[in-house]
């Protein structure tokens, strides 16, 4: 286990004990999204965007999905020619909704 999802693990663990998030439905989905939104990461996301999701391309208005492979090379030419879009809140629709498609990997 890498060292992220050990912490990740521990950190969830002491919020279940305190909470009891997964005794109603709603627990349970909460728990789904938390270990899908912190499990799944496609690939290492770069480190002034570790903590979106999605990341918009302004000149294309295409938007790529971090926890999806794309090729590192397209992130990090996007990342280095500053034109990043990030979405609040950071969903796919949120980006629909300026405009943006989701990038083909």
């Amino acid at each position: 286990m890498h060292e992220r999802s050990a912490k990740v693990v521990s950190v969830f663990q002491r919020i279940r004990k305190k909470t009891r998030l997964t005794g109603s439905p709603a627990g349970r989905v909460f728990f789904a999204f938390w270990c899908r939104h912190h499990y799944t990461h496609g690939m290492d996301r770069p480190k002034a965007y570790a903590e979106h999701r999605f990341i918009g391309d302004k000149r294309t208005q295409l938007v790529y999905d971090m926890d999806s492979d794309y090729p590192e090379d397209v992130i990090a030419e996007l990342v280095e020619s500053e034109q990043v879009g990030t979405f609040g809140p950071d969903t796919l629709p949120e980006a629909r909704n300026r405009g943006y498609r989701l990038a083909k990997a």
